[in-house]
């Protein structure tokens, strides 16, 4: 099948009915199962010789991807994910957010749309192919007037450059977890991207940079002395060093859950739990109360 599959893959690249149709039978799932159509889907990776960038409609704004990299096959042909239920309970008209790891703009768009016109968003991407289609999602969305993209890596600061591993097909890029392959990116730190752009207050900031999370929040030491983010949406090993930095500088933690929607103490979560946590200023500390309320009511709205 593997073999099929490919060549499948390869001629529906090269031929826009046959990609069309192969993305109208992934949508379907029982036509999707009955015709192995997901099995053509995600091998476009492994023919496709060169970025291949689509449009795909996601929850109300468009993103580019790329189709030769699986997360963007997978968004293209089955639909992209949707981001976290906090958004909408977090962002107001006028936030300012940051997007560290923004890939190819899921978040960064997202934050965009609920931030609205006099909002900002600081997008962070060192990957050369994502950030040049994290600008084409920017300009797709007319985000250009709200949405800063700077192509470099995060880091403590200590280092101008930084290697950038390369993991497999995808697009998914570490400063820490090594493999053969890597690029030289630029490198600086979250506090001096803040005082360049002048974000003297941040209401959230999503830090997703596969395991290089202490780094960043060590070069973030000035942002977080001063409490000046509010909200920290983070993907990390719970009671690890980067839990504990964020505990030092008294930020409250939460692991973040789906189903049912509900925040848990973070200090209750067992050590090495990996998973999706929210730190709160304790300033913000009020904002949760809030937030479970509204998760609640819609709980109750819905059954």
């Amino acid at each position: 099948m593997t073999r099929v599959a490919r060549l499948g893959a390869w001629a529906a690249l090269r031929v826009p009915i046959l990609e069309k149709s192969l993305r109208a039978m992934c949508r379907r799932p029982v036509i999707a199962r009955l015709s192995k159509a997901g099995a053509f889907a995600v091998s476009y990776p492994c023919v496709a010789r060169t970025p291949e960038a689509r449009h795909v409609d996601a929850n109300g704004f468009r993103l580019v991807v790329n189709l030769a990299e699986h997360r963007g096959a997978a968004a293209y042909f089955f639909g992209t994910p949707r981001p976290t239920w906090l958004l909408d309970c977090l962002l107001r008209p006028g936030a300012t957010c940051v997007d560290a790891g923004a890939n190819v703009g899921l978040y960064t768009c997202a934050m965009a749309c609920r931030a609205g016109p006099k909002g900002r968003v600081l997008a962070v991407e060192p990957h050369p192919t994502a950030a040049a289609l994290l600008r084409k999602s920017v300009e797709a969305n007319g985000f250009g007037n709200r949405v800063l993209v700077e192509e470099v890596a995060l880091g403590s600061g200590t280092v101008s450059k930084a290697k950038l591993f390369l993991h497999d097909e995808s697009e998914l890029t570490s400063a820490v977890v090594e493999s053969d392959r890597y690029l030289r990116v630029a490198a600086t730190s979250l506090d001096r991207l803040a005082r360049k752009h002048g974000f003297e207050r941040v209401t959230l900031a999503k830090i997703d940079v596969e395991r290089a999370e202490e780094d960043v929040l060590i070069g973030a030491r000035q942002l977080l002395s001063d409490g000046a983010i509010d909200f920290i949406f983070i993907e990390l090993l719970a009671q690890r060093q980067a839990h504990r930095l964020l505990r030092s500088h008294s930020y409250v933690g939460f692991l973040v859950l789906d189903d049912p929607r509900r925040l848990v103490d973070a200090e209750g979560v067992p050590a090495d739990q990996f998973g999706d946590y929210l730190f709160v200023a304790h300033t913000r500390l009020h904002d949760v109360a809030r937030i479970s309320a509204s998760v609640d009511l819609a709980r109750g709205q819905s059954t």
